[in-house]
């Protein structure tokens, strides 16, 4: 397959995209979205430049084709304290985490299943920004934070694929996965991406992903307080 050079859609290319990989017909798709024939095909025409293809039939059969989000530049991102431990594992460890500062709607409005397909998916970014301080061990993390009450659950992440920021600017590449493969069956509510900055981790159960950097968040540091900050921060796609 011909690599993808532009799969960026807009919000109304998503819409009409998603209901033609479920095989819904133009007439319906216009009477869905009140849009008139001439605006349908005009959109159509785009998505078919953008994944390569002559008509609905070569989309919906094209199964390799790889969604990527929108490049998306914050101000600023702050990492935070992170204690944790998890009961049903017995992993436990520390580390500055960017909580819900980058959140996945923010340059991807399609589904976890449709950016990552299967479980055990890897998906690779390109992360840059100015940093303070060096930050070692670093990854991205997907959790869900249902709406109302709920505890996080996390989906997928990055371990074993790491990356180191020195302070200044930097660019980096690192990857995320989904482990996760009932994404239908979970409540709803908002998709994280956290930048994490590994301290130490403790895996009992396989030791070869334990990590020690020797740091440790100090005693008087509570969790979630802002440890250090990554100015200009911005994600993109590697495709």
């Amino acid at each position: 397959m011909e690599k993808v050079t532009e799969t960026i859609l807009t919000p109304r290319e998503q819409e009409i995209f998603n209901l033609l990989l479920e095989g819904v017909s133009s007439k319906d798709i216009i009477y869905k979205l009140n849009v008139t024939e001439k605006t349908l095909e005009f959109h159509k025409r785009n998505i078919f430049r953008k994944y390569g293809v002559k008509n609905s039939k070569e989309l919906i059969e094209k199964k390799s084709f790889v969604p990527v989000f929108t490049d998306h530049t914050y101000d600023a991102v702050h990492l935070r304290a992170n204690r944790w431990s998890n009961t049903d594992n017995g992993n436990y460890g520390q580390c500055y985490a960017s909580f819900d500062d980058i959140k996945l709607r923010d340059f991807y409005n399609g589904s976890i299943d449709d950016l990552l397909p299967k479980a055990f998916d890897w998906y690779t970014v390109r992360i840059s920004g100015t940093a303070e301080i060096e930050l070692k061990y670093v990854k991205i993390n997907l959790s869900l934070i249902p709406y109302g009450i709920g505890e996080w659950i996390y989906l997928g992440g990055g371990v074993n694929r790491y990356a180191t920021i020195n302070p200044g600017y930097f660019s980096v590449e690192t990857q995320f996965q989904k482990i996760y493969n009932k994404i239908s069956e979970l409540p709803s509510g908002e998709i994280l991406l956290f930048l994490v900055s590994d301290l130490f981790l403790t895996v009992p159960k396989n030791p070869v992903f334990n990590i020690d950097t020797g740091l440790r968040i100090p005693d008087n540091i509570p969790d979630h307080t802002v440890v250090t900050t990554i100015r200009n921060f911005k994600i993109e796609p590697v495709v």
